[in-house]
Parts: C-alpha cells; sequence; structure tokens
C-alpha cells in the first residue's frame, strides 16, 4: 500500500514536471516563432510584354524583404508603372496576392509569375497568397467643375491645364494606368510656329491641313465645321508643344517639308520612344495639379443629360457605381482600333486584322458621345500597317512592318511565298487580303535578325518559333515540311543567282542557307483611327444639326480629323480646359 502511494506521488510529480515543461515550450514558442522561409536572395525570370523580365526578392524568416527588377524591356509609362505598383503592394501587404494592373496584363502576369516562383525557392509561397485583399475605397457621389474621362494624352493635357486655371477637375480612366495609345507613339507630333521652329509658320501648317485632305470627307463634305476645327487645330498646336518644351521634354523641330510639315521628333530615343518619354513627363507634371482628383479603375458609363445639357456621369468602379455632378464633361478616350463591334459595324473588310493599338482603344467614348446626341464621320477610314504580329492568348499585337527590311520572306499557310516582300504597303496588304483570314508568315534567320532591331525584338519576347532546320521550323508552324523546303531552297538559288524571277524582288541579299531560323504568324493591322465624334474648333461635340452640345467636349483620338493622334490629343486636350475655363470665368 505504501509503495502504491509513493507511486501516485512520482506520477503525479513528473506529470506536473512535464506540464511546467510544455507550458515553458509554449512560451519558448510565442517568443521565437517557427521560421517560414529560408533568408536569402533568390531570382527568376518570366517573358513579359516586351522580353524577359527577371526579378530578384530578398526573403527573411518571416517573409519579403525586397523585390528588385533586375531585368526588362517593358513600356515606359505602361509596364514599368505597372512593375512599381505591384512590386510596392507585395512588400507593403506581404503577400503575392495582389491584383493585375488593368491595361498592364502581361506585365502583371509575368512579374506575380516571377516572383511567386523565386519565394518558392525559400519556402511555401501559399502563405504568402492567403492574405486578403485591401478593401478597395467606394467613391461616393459628389460634384465637381469639370469631368474628364480618360487618362491618356489628351485626358492628362487637358487636367493639368485645368489645374493651372483653377477648374476643379476630376480624371477618370477605367484601367489601372494612365498613357493609353498616346504612349506607345514612336515617332512625332507636329505643329507650326513653335519656339523651335524657324521655318513653318501656322499658317503653313494650316496650309499642310487643307493639302491633306482635312476640309473634306471622301465625298467632298464637311463645310463650315470643319473649317472651324481645321484653323484651330493650327492655332493652338504651337502652345501645346511650347508648353512641352518649357516642361523640358528633349524635341526638335523638323522642317524638311514634304509628310512631315511641322514635325517634332525627339533628340534621342537613349530613354524611350517619344510616348513613353512624353508620358512619363505628363504624369510628373500631373502629380503637381493640385486642383486634379485621379481616380484609376473608374469608368464612365453614362454621361447625364437633362434638357439636352450635360449634367454629370455615371460611373463604375471596382466596389460600385456613383454619380458625379458636373456641368462640363471631356471625353479623351482614344479610339476604337480594338473594338471588333465598331469595325464589323463600319469597317467589317478589315474586321481580321489585328489591333496594335491599347486594348482600352475600344470606342467606349464613342458609344458615350453618340448616347448624349452627337455624331460621328469617317468612322470607315483608318491607317492600316501591312505586317504585325499578335501576342498569343491575350489579344492585342506589336508592329513588324519594319522586319521585312533584312531580307526575310512571306509564306502562305501552306509554306509557299506569294509576293514580292519588298513592295509597296498597298500591294502587301492587297496581297495579304487574298490570304486565308488576312494572315501569312515571316521567315528568317539570325543574320537576318542580327541586322533588324524589330525582328530582333520579335525573337526576345519569345514571340517567334525557333528551330535549328527549315523542316523542323514547318513543323513549329503547323505547315507542311517539304512545301516550306522547297521555298527557302528556291529563295536561296535566286539570291546566289541575284534574280527572283518569280515575284521580281531586287532585295536579294542575304540568303536562308544557314540557321536557326524562326518563324512566326503575322497579319495586318489596325492603327490609329481618322474618324469619330465631330467637334468644332471649341472641341465641343455636335449634334446632327451642326449644334454645340452643352457642356459636351472632345479631344484626342476619339475625334474626326485625327491626323495624327498625338497633335491632335495634346493640342485639343490643352484647348478644351482653357475654352472651359473661359466659360466658368475662370
Amino acid at each position: 500500500m505504501k509503495s502504491f502511494k509513493k507511486l501516485i506521488c512520482l506520477t503525479l510529480i513528473f506529470a506536473m514536471m512535464a506540464g511546467c515543461a510544455n507550458e515553458k515550450s509554449s512560451q519558448q514558442s510565442e517568443e521565437t516563432p517557427t521560421a517560414k522561409f529560408a533568408s536569402g536572395t533568390y531570382t527568376s525570370t518570366k517573358m513579359g510584354n516586351n522580353g524577359p523580365i527577371t526579378v530578384e526578392v530578398t526573403m527573411n524568416e518571416s517573409g519579403i524583404e525586397d523585390i528588385l527588377v533586375k531585368e526588362h524591356s517593358e513600356t515606359k509609362g505602361i509596364g514599368t508603372t505597372a512593375m512599381d505598383m505591384i512590386l510596392t503592394e507585395m512588400l507593403e501587404r506581404q503577400t503575392v496576392n495582389v491584383d493585375f494592373v488593368a491595361g498592364a496584363t502581361v506585365t502583371s502576369a509575368a512579374v506575380k509569375a516571377a516572383v511567386s516562383e523565386a519565394i518558392e525557392q525559400s519556402g511555401d509561397v501559399k502563405s504568402l497568397n492567403e492574405k486578403e485583399k485591401d478593401p478597395v475605397e467606394q467613391f461616393e457621389d459628389c460634384e465637381t467643375e469639370l469631368v474628364i474621362i480618360g487618362a491618356g494624352g489628351a485626358g492628362v493635357m487637358a487636367a493639368i491645364r485645368a489645374s493651372e486655371l483653377g477648374i476643379k477637375t476630376i480624371l477618370l480612366e477605367k484601367e489601372g494606368i494612365i498613357g493609353g495609345t498616346t504612349t506607345v507613339v514612336g515617332v512625332g507630333f507636329n505643329a507650326g510656329g513653335t519656339k523651335l521652329q524657324s521655318v513653318v509658320t501656322v499658317d503653313d501648317y494650316y496650309q499642310h491641313l487643307v493639302d491633306s485632305g482635312s476640309l473634306t470627307d471622301s465625298n467632298g463634305n464637311y463645310g463650315k465645321e470643319s473649317e472651324d476645327y481645321t484653323r484651330a487645330f493650327a492655332d493652338y498646336a504651337p502652345a501645346a508643344v511650347d508648353y512641352l518644351v518649357d516642361c523640358g521634354l528633349p524635341i526638335k523641330a523638323i522642317e524638311d517639308g514634304g509628310n512631315n510639315v511641322g514635325s517634332h521628333q525627339l533628340i534621342s530615343q537613349e530613354n524611350g520612344k517619344l510616348g513613353e518619354v512624353l508620358m512619363e513627363l505628363l504624369s510628373e507634371e500631373l502629380k503637381k495639379a493640385e486642383n486634379v482628383d485621379l481616380r484609376l479603375n473608374n469608368e464612365a458609363t453614362h454621361i447625364i443629360m437633362e434638357d439636352g445639357k450635360v449634367i454629370g456621369v455615371e460611373v463604375s468602379g471596382k466596389n460600385g457605381s456613383y454619380k458625379i455632378s458636373a456641368e462640363n464633361v471631356l471625353i479623351a478616350t482614344g479610339g476604337y482600333a480594338s473594338s471588333d463591334e465598331i469595325i464589323k459595324e463600319y469597317n467589317p473588310s478589315i474586321l481580321g486584322y489585328n489591333s496594335t493599338m491599347c486594348i482600352s482603344s475600344d470606342g467606349s467614348g464613342i458609344k458615350l458621345g453618340l448616347e448624349a446626341g452627337g455624331v460621328v464621320t469617317d468612322m470607315q477610314k483608318m491607317t492600316i500597317r501591312q505586317l504585325s504580329v499578335g501576342y498569343p492568348g491575350i489579344g492585342g499585337a506589336t508592329y513588324a512592318h519594319n522586319t521585312l527590311k533584312s531580307g526575310e520572306i512571306l509564306v502562305d499557310a501552306n509554306g509557299n511565298r506569294f509576293v514580292n516582300e519588298q513592295a509597296s504597303k498597298n500591294d502587301l496588304i492587297a496581297a495579304l487580303n487574298e490570304l486565308d483570314k488576312n494572315t501569312c508568315y515571316i521567315i528568317a534567320n539570325q543574320e537576318m535578325a542580327d541586322g533588324n532591331d524589330e525582328l530582333a525584338g520579335l525573337i526576345k519576347r519569345g514571340l517567334m518559333k525557333q528551330a535549328d532546320t527549315i523542316e523542323e521550323l514547318a513543323e513549329l508552324l503547323g505547315m507542311d515540311e517539304a512545301t516550306l523546303k522547297a521555298t527557302v531552297d528556291k529563295f536561296n538559288e535566286s539570291v546566289k543567282n541575284g534574280s527572283d524571277e518569280e515575284f521580281g524582288r531586287e532585295d536579294l541579299s542575304i540568303s536562308l542557307e544557314t540557321g536557326p531560323y524562326y518563324g512566326v504568324e503575322a497579319r495586318p493591322s489596325r492603327h490609329y483611327c481618322n474618324g469619330g465624334l465631330i467637334t468644332n474648333g471649341s472641341t465641343e461635340v455636335l449634334n446632327e444639326n451642326m449644334e454645340a452640345i452643352e457642356g459636351l467636349y472632345a479631344a484626342g483620338e476619339v475625334t474626326w480629323h485625327s491626323e495624327h493622334p498625338a497633335s491632335n490629343a495634346l493640342t485639343f486636350g490643352r484647348h478644351a480646359a482653357e475654352v472651359i475655363a473661359e466659360k466658368l470665368g475662370k
């Protein structure tokens, strides 16, 4: 009995000791939690919109310490902005569970995938995926003096000028970034009589607009409305350019006449193409605008009218809808090159073409203007590029018409050449229109790519198939191997003999005798639009009686006569703010 009691006492003592040990262990666990990740720096690379994106992620035991983009070729103002937004949110919230940036989907997806893959090398990335996203701000009904719909070149230029003039402004952008099509402008914009010019005057530029057909449509019609618009275009363009020069945009005037009357181009493209550098500058100027409320991911869905006058807009945000009361609304949403719906209605012959414009060029502003009583003209007119390469699975396309400068050949779906690759733009497009789905294939080799930046860019982006032999390339492209091999052999013979008997091509400087070989599907593309809402010289939208709709304005590619959308956007975006300021007595 005595030993039994002793056993019980010992058992109780051991139990108490175990309890104390467990308690101590629990306390130690709370004080020093188990490490979730292996500290260190990890890298990963994924294909972005313009090429590989390499990220470097530094991890500590509990989470993300830093993220750096080590390599990329993304577009300034679109891809770069999206990357900054995503990486900032990942660091602040310690999660990879962040939204794509609307308008930069490919870049967003690549960055998220690269960061996730890098973290997986350190630990369980799922633990950083489980965190809930922050609630999206919900705007309430409000009132302002001016609503600008669209934050591309025209909208941002208008917002900056409106702020300078003391106009209380709300700038709506349905995408997650600003810039729109203006960001992808590659060459220049036009004006006469700027501070950079010594030869071309305002009247010279006006005459250029007249000579290029700005006063008439295809039937020789327009009348006084077009005269008013064209005169204003020439008169107000210099102020827009001079403003950009004063802000530090590094441009020069090109005064060699021809199609470049009044052209202004970058002094150097070292820091990006014109649109990238321009929108980067305007973005910084917009940040200084004290009277502008920029609302990204907010889409104007309806312009509210009363007795024929504008009284506000309805807006759809990420977390619901609301109304803005305003007696002045400026539509600056860009064109409609990416809208199959509008193309089908006005010019179905180019329905199968790619679009090299931003996905936001969907004609939404055209629809808003029409619903409010506006009218359109020349909707069938659009600048066409002869070759473009689409982005598989996501839509959109990139230019490819300069790839033919290094000796490439074009073949149809069967592997046969069908045209003189050095023919005029119109002849190339006519030949492409005869093919099934307007589709051909660009065939090249490494020697050709080494001498062509555009072709090299397509390869870098991973858009072209690559093979060591022509037969392997044919298989990758889904065409008959023997046919493509025979076509290439015949072309090589033509190069050797210095004569293309089949199509009369004169440029036969490089053959396709050596690989590696590259191939990609290509077709013509819809570029910028020349038709749109009819406006007068004061940027007012006109109704069917050619009368101004009170309170409704439009600027940029959403309007008619877009000789070049960048010129139109910069000129009339700025001028619209000045017209509205005068109306408000500012």
